[in-house]
C-alpha cells in the first residue's frame, strides 16, 4: 500500500552507521527476475504469484505471519512485511520459491508495526500511537532504529526528503534529510482520516474516509488542498497510472479517477466487479485489485478510462487485504 515517486539513494546517515558497524550496504541494485505479486489475507499470510500470464497469477510461494497486518513494500530482493503484533518483517526473496526470514523489528512496549515504505536502506514504519519509526535495515538481520517521530502514524509516504505521516490527525510532514532528528515542516489541513497516501512529484493523493483528496507540496511547510472526489465509501488504497488514479474504495469498488489537471479530478470509471476492494496496485501496465472476495483481480489498461477485467483461471479465495509489485512498479 502506498505507491511513491520519488529519487532512490543511501542517505549519508545510513552509510555511516553501516560503516560504524563494519557491515556492508544492502544491495539495492540486486535484481528480481521474473514478474510478481506479493499479496496478504487476511490472516497474515503474504503468498508471491507470477504475472507472466494475467489470468493465472501462479502461486510461487508462501509466509505464514506471526501476526496479521497487511502492509508490503519491496526493495530488491527484499520484502517487507508490518505484521502488527509480529513486528516489522524481513524476507529475503532471492529465490523467490523459497522465501526466508531473516529479521524482525520490534520496539519495546505495545507497539503496532504497520505500514512501511523502504528507502536507500532506511525503512519508515508507522507505529499508530507509537508515531512514525525510522530503521535502518542496511543490514536486513539487525534492523536498528535510529529515529523516531512523537504523533500518531497509520499511514506513511516519502517526498525526497521529506517523511509524511497521517493519522486521525492532519497529515504531518517531516524534513528527515537526518532520519536521526526529524523534524516537522507542515501539516496537511484537512481532518478526514487517511487510510493510504501517493506522492507524484510535488502533487499527494489521499484516500481519506470520505473519498479521494488532492493536495499540492510545491511548499512542503504549506501544503494547499486542490482537488477532491467523493466515494460512497472509505478510500482504502491508491495507485497511479499514467494521468489516472485508481482508487480502492471498499464496497463501492475500484473507482478510476482522471488526473490530467489534479486540481480538476475527474471519475471516469467505477468498477462493477468487486464486492469489496481493499487495495490496488500497477505492475507491467495493469491494474490489479486485492479484494474481499480473493483475487488478485486483473485489469488490462490499455484504454485507462474504461479499463477490462481479465477473468482468472487461478483464483484465491482468501480475502485480500492488500496487493503489492514486485519489483517496484512506477506504473
Amino acid at each position: 500500500m502506498g505507491s511513491i515517486r520519488d529519487a532512490r539513494g543511501v542517505p549519508p546517515t545510513v552509510a555511516l552507521l553501516s560503516l560504524l558497524a563494519g557491515c556492508p550496504l544492502l544491495d539495492d541494485d540486486l535484481e528480481v527476475d521474473d514478474l510478481y505479486l506479493v499479496t496478504v489475507d487476511d490472516a497474515g499470510t503474504l503468498a508471491v504469484r507470477t504475472t507472466t500470464d494475467k489470468a493465472w497469477p501462479e502461486l510461487v510461494s508462501s509466509f505464514v505471519s506471526p501476526g496479521t497486518g497487511y502492509f508490503v513494500d519491496v526493495d530488491g530482493p527484499w520484502i517487507y512485511l508490518g505484521a502488527w503484533s509480529g513486528g516489522l518483517i524481513i524476507l529475503d526473496g532471492s529465490d523467490p520459491g523459497s522465501l526466508v526470514e531473516v529479521g524482525n523489528f520490534r520496539t519495546t512496549g505495545a507497539s503496532e508495526s504497520g505500514p512501511v515504505v523502504v528507502r536507500g536502506g532506511l525503512a519508515f514504519v508507522g507505529e499508530y500511537q507509537n508515531g512514525l519509526a525510522i530503521v535502518d535495515v542496511s543490514v536486513p538481520e539487525a534492523p536498528a532504529e535510529v529515529g523516531r517521530t512523537g504523533d500518531f502514524a497509520a499511514a506513511v509516504a516519502l517526498m525526497g526528503e521529506y517523511a509524511l505521516a497521517a493519522g486521525p490527525s492532519p497529515v504531518r510532514i517531516y524534513d528527515v534529510s537526518d532520519p536521526t532528528a526529524p523534524e516537522l515542516v507542515g501539516t496537511v489541513p484537512l481532518f478526514d482520516p487517511v487510510n493510504d497516501m501517493l506522492v507524484d512529484g510535488e502533487i499527494l493523493y489521499l484516500a481519506t474516509d470520505d473519498g479521494l483528496e488532492v493536495v499540492t507540496l510545491a511548499d512542503p511547510a504549506e501544503p494547499v488542498p486542490i482537488g477532491q472526489v467523493e466515494t460512497t465509501d472509505r478510500s482504502l488504497g491508491l495507485a497511479l497510472h499514467d494521468d489516472h488514479v485508481f482508487v480502492a474504495a471498499g464496497e463501492a469498488g475500484v473507482r478510476g479517477v482522471d488526473v490530467s489537471d489534479p486540481s480538476t479530478p475527474v471519475e471516469t470509471w467505477t468498477d462493477g466487479w468487486s464486492s469489496h476492494a481493499n487495495d490496488v496496485a500497477i505492475h507491467d501496465g495493469w491494474l490489479w485489485v486485492a479484494d474481499d472476495a480473493g483475487g488478485p483481480d486483473p485489469y488490462d489498461l490499455a484504454d485507462p478510462d474504461s479499463p477490462r477485467k481479465v477473468l482468472l483461471e487461478s483464483y484465491s479465495a482468501a480475502a485480500l487485504k492488500s496487493v503489492t509489485p514486485w519489483p517496484r512498479s512506477e506504473g
